[in-house]
């Protein structure tokens, strides 16, 4: 997605409200953007599948971590978390 994107993702992610980090697959990748969320000041959510062994360094990131079972019931649970960020 970054090689068609005009835009790099810091400065995407440099806009956002908040940042969802699907977590459940290790990715350095998607480590770095979430260095970056944080470093912005920028709340970040994780979801990850039941199950899956997520890294221990992601909460000291975020204390907003949402396990799902089935993909259906993610959106319900992440509306809640939404509601919550100012």
């Amino acid at each position: 997605p970054h090689e068609k994107s005009a835009e790099n993702s810091k400065d995407t992610i440099r806009k956002c409200s908040a940042v969802i980090a699907e977590v459940s697959i290790p990715s350095h990748g998607v480590g770095i953007e979430v260095g970056w969320a944080d470093s912005f000041g920028i709340p970040v959510i994780f979801i990850f599948r039941k199950g899956s062994g997520i890294s221990g360094s992601l909460r000291f990131v975020s204390r907003d971590f949402l396990e799902y079972d089935k993909v259906e019931n993610i959106l319900p649970k992440l509306e809640e978390i939404l509601h919550k960020i100012p």
